[in-house]
């Protein structure tokens, strides 16, 4: 659970996504036992993911920096 990650794993409508602190194994469980309890937050935290996967694939991000260096 870093500044950083929650800066780029939050969602477009400013919904985090499921972040965990290291060796915090109950905290997890919890988490994942609401995923399952709440299929909705799952489905919607599925979505979110599948649009971060496409917002930094490599090519996405291989097209920004290019495009950085040839302006």
């Amino acid at each position: 659970n870093l500044d950083v990650l929650r800066e780029v794993l939050t969602a477009e409508d400013g919904s985090p996504a499921a972040l965990f602190v290291e060796a915090d194994a109950a905290g997890m469980a919890r988490g994942l036992g609401d995923l399952f309890a709440r299929p909705e937050a799952k489905a919607r935290l599925s979505e979110a993911g599948r649009r971060l996967r496409d917002k930094y694939s490599p090519a996405r991000m291989c097209a920004g920096y290019e495009a950085l260096l040839l302006a």
